[in-house]
């Protein structure tokens, strides 16, 4: 463990203060000398004495900055996810198009829908509002596991992923989408189909649904 904690740090105040050099203070905490040396001169600013109070809000900060989202850290892909979600592609959707048929300029970057999801609903997206170019705009994330479903898997299927790319740019009307549900207890079925291009949605409830 390279990392000091604020107990540590405390230490290496107290026997620093009573003379002991990197060497001493890191057998007494059983820690390399080395990464005592590192830690006073990086936090002893001339003329003063090491403050273990002041080193720990600085290594609090340098914690904070480097746990940053990566849509936080990267500018580009943060446009683009942007520029995806307000065009009103799903978190999924965007995950998938950027993973197999990516510009030029993000080339071999990648980011989860759970990525996109969460810097929606905590991250800056929060305060930006994003939620509302989302199909459901719920303000609030839905718990993922708070209802159990029964899937039925569809013999020789295609992945979303796999279909052509000018069905993603939406660009031509007449690509729809649809979604059908029969439920485990009931007689009912529910079917719902999705525009792409003028987003119209539809729905057909019934009992003669065939799935």
């Amino acid at each position: 463990m390279r990392v000091l904690t604020s107990v540590q740090r405390q230490w290496i105040e107290f026997l620093n203060n009573k003379g002991q050099g990197p060497r001493e203070i890191g057998r007494f905490l059983k820690r390399d000398h080395t990464i005592v040396s590192r830690e006073l001169k990086r936090n002893t600013k001339p003329g003063k004495k090491y403050s273990a109070v002041t080193a720990q809000k600085l290594a609090d900060l340098k914690a904070k900055k480097t746990n940053k989202r990566k849509l936080d850290k990267d500018q580009e892909l943060h446009d683009y996810v942007l520029k995806k979600i307000r065009e009103g592609f799903s978190p999924d959707e965007i995950s998938g198009e950027l993973k197999n048929y990516p510009p030029d300029s993000l080339l071999g970057k990648t980011i989860s829908y759970e990525s996109i999801y969460d810097y929606i609903y905590n991250g800056e997206g929060k305060w930006e509002g994003l939620y509302h170019h989302l199909r459901k705009k719920h303000r609030q994330r839905r718990k993922q596991h708070g209802r159990k479903s029964h899937k039925v898997p569809i013999p020789e299927r295609i992945s979303i992923h796999l279909r052509p790319k000018v069905i993603n740019e939406r660009k031509r009307v007449g690509d729809w989408e649809t979604d059908s549900m029969k439920f485990k207890k009931q007689k009912a079925s529910l079917s719902v189909q999705y525009e792409r291009k003028l987003m119209l949605a539809s729905r057909e409830r019934g009992s003669n649904l065939n799935f």
